[in-house]
């Protein structure tokens, strides 16, 4: 698995989490206190957060980090 592999299974699996707990951005972002912007070049795959970031996207959505991939 590639490096992009990774980033696109994560942008996507993120956005599927944020779906299904019927979030918007703007709330997810709230929640993870990231801009908005940011969350978006996340899931589209574009940008790749720290793993702070990655924290703070995980308790937003009450997952663990692992469930993000």
């Amino acid at each position: 698995m590639t490096g992009t592999d990774v980033r696109t299974l994560l942008a996507k699996r993120i956005k599927e989490l944020r779906s299904g707990k019927n979030f918007s951005q703007a709330q997810l972002a709230e929640k993870a206190d990231i801009s908005i912007p940011f969350l978006s070049a996340i899931e589209r795959g574009t940008k790749w957060p720290y793993p702070e970031t990655l924290a703070k996207l995980a308790d937003g959505l009450d997952v663990t980090i692992a469930d993000l991939f």
